[in-house]
């Protein structure tokens, strides 16, 4: 089902593997993770230009 989702907004599905008790997806890797970890890690990295987490609101509410 994952791999029928297509935009440029989502990462990319690739593959699922299933064993005993444990699911495994293999995603296009992104590089911010989500916003959540981007403004809560920003205290111990340089501080985030407030485009990127401006541009991630906008990207999503589309």
């Amino acid at each position: 089902m994952l791999d029928k989702f297509g935009s440029e907004y989502l990462v990319h599905f690739y593959s699922a593997v299933f064993i005993p008790n444990m699911i495994c997806m293999s995603t296009e890797f992104a590089q911010f993770r989500d916003m959540h970890n981007l403004m809560k890690n920003k205290k111990n990295s340089e501080e985030i230009d407030i485009k990127i987490p401006v541009k991630m609101m906008l990207d999503s509410s589309k």
